[in-house]
């Protein structure tokens, strides 16, 4: 199966994920607030400080993941966010790695999870 491509303006709140093509990788904010990559169930990365805060995750316009609390203030992001980024493509690859490319189709953010 190929990757899973998520397209800017992707939402997730709690109790949601996305998977990829296989569905042996997920990307999951969970019931307690806590964003993080499983693969097979086993969590192999997780976006730092948001744990318990997390109340929703958007792959923004601008190239930028971002996890939000339920103030709507920022408490996690992946620093990608540009206006050059506009057009980016959030992948969750078969490979379990989570990426985010530009519209060139260059890497510019992975959590490294790849196998």
């Amino acid at each position: 199966m190929a990757n899973a491509e998520f397209p800017a303006g992707t939402r997730i709140v709690r109790n949601q994920a996305l998977t990829n093509g296989r569905g042996d990788s997920s990307l999951r904010l969970q019931e307690d607030g806590n964003f993080v990559l499983y693969q097979e169930d086993k969590p192999t990365w997780q976006a730092e400080n948001v744990y318990p805060n997390g109340r929703e995750a958007l792959f923004a316009y601008d190239g930028n993941l971002v996890v939000f609390d339920e103030d709507q203030s920022v408490i996690w992001e992946s620093g990608t966010g540009s206006p050059d980024n506009r057009g980016s493509v959030l992948a969750l690859q078969d490979d379990h790695n989570l990426v985010i490319y530009n519209r060139d189709g260059r890497p510019i953010w992975a959590t490294g999870t790849n196998t």
